[in-house]
């Protein structure tokens, strides 16, 4: 896993919106790099390092912000879902996330069954809703 931390500099943010793009399949609003590189959140990149090039090298990509518990743009590539590794990478950012706050929330969008399975399995539960998301919370050890 790969912390790239924030403020992210302009190759980052432009790799990680061109990561966005091509497997968020419309689960999530797709960032401009613009928006990556000003952003409080720190990224993390779920990676193969056996893997020669990065665009092979990189699984999945999630967001958090310290702060205040918030996890944002969870994605896996596509050849890489079913797995488990979305999982694996939603707990790294919880484990992040709980460090400083005793709670975790993130939105799912409604027609995301997958991540909202997966959400639920850990523990989350639906703290409120809107027409296209369901904002998810954990309360944590704090």
């Amino acid at each position: 896993m790969k912390d790239y931390g924030a403020p992210h500099s302009n190759e980052v943010a432009r790799f990680l919106e061109e990561f966005y793009r091509k497997y968020s399949d419309g689960f999530i609003n797709v960032p401009t790099w613009e928006e990556i590189k000003d952003e409080p959140a720190r990224y993390y990149v779920l990676y193969d390092d056996s893997k020669t090039t990065l665009e092979e090298a990189v699984i999945g990509v999630g967001a958090v912000r310290i702060a205040n518990g918030y996890i944002k743009r969870v994605v896996i590539r596509k050849d890489m879902r079913g797995r488990g590794l979305g999982k694996l990478l939603l707990t790294h950012l919880i484990s992040v996330a709980a460090n400083r706050n005793d709670h975790v929330t993130l939105h799912v969008r409604k027609n995301n069954t997958v991540m909202r399975h997966i959400v639920e399995k850990l523990g989350f539960q639906i703290k409120e809703e809107d027409e296209n998301s369901y904002l998810y919370e954990l309360r944590v050890m704090g």
